[in-house]
């Protein structure tokens, strides 16, 4: 037998296989699988072997590829895990502490009731002298009396806790009129009171 009647007996049967696709061909779940890489190796290379020679599913295949290549990526969600939660539970610890502190800090009053840490009383009787607690570290205090409308009647910036009106307040009080207290503190942060009238006098 020739050489050239090899040649044309294995186009013959190349051409039969293709002729008749299907009879020997791997399932479509197997050529899906190979493109997903499900399955054994073993069962992947038998259908790779067998798509390489089968024009049909050659082509088939290759759609597959194009399709998954062209697919959106879907990306699963992540699952929180034990440090991530423990991480955010102290996170939420911290920022409920500083709530908390600030809250604390914003109602610290320098004026008011004894209760609230703050005193109002004059020094002596028939006396306009303004008073307060202390703050812890307090470098000075800015002391602004004002009248109804918010008008700074008289000011003064002190490293003590008390405060005596001017000459012109004591004789005739200013209806409505109001004071409070700024704190300046070491680390530079003030603290504030609430605005409240002046003590009768």
């Amino acid at each position: 037998m020739t050489d050239a009647r090899l040649q044309e007996l294995y186009r013959e049967a190349l051409a039969a296989r293709d002729a008749s696709p299907g009879t020997s061909c791997p399932q479509p779940e197997a050529l899906q699988a190979l493109v997903n890489r499900d399955g054994t190796e073993q069962e992947r290379l038998a259908t790779l072997d067998h798509a390489v020679a089968c024009a049909s599913c050659s082509h088939e295949l290759e759609l597959l590829r194009a399709l998954r290549a062209a697919a959106p990526t879907v990306r699963r969600p992540r699952v929180a895990t034990p440090w991530v939660i423990a991480a955010s539970a102290l996170i939420a610890v911290a920022a409920a502490t500083i709530a908390l502190r600030s809250t604390s800090t914003a109602r610290t009053e320098m004026r008011g009731p004894a209760a609230r840490g703050v005193v109002l009383a004059p020094a002596i009787a028939h006396a306009s002298v303004l008073h307060w607690h202390a703050v812890p570290r307090a470098v000075s205090y800015l002391v602004e009396v004002m009248d109804g409308q918010g008008a700074v009647l008289a000011a003064e910036t002190t490293a003590d806790t008390s405060f005596a009106l001017p000459a012109r307040l004591r004789g005739s009080p200013v209806p409505n009129e109001q004071w409070w207290v700024r704190a300046r503190l070491s680390d530079g942060s003030e603290v504030r009171s609430a605005i409240v009238p002046v003590a009768p006098r």
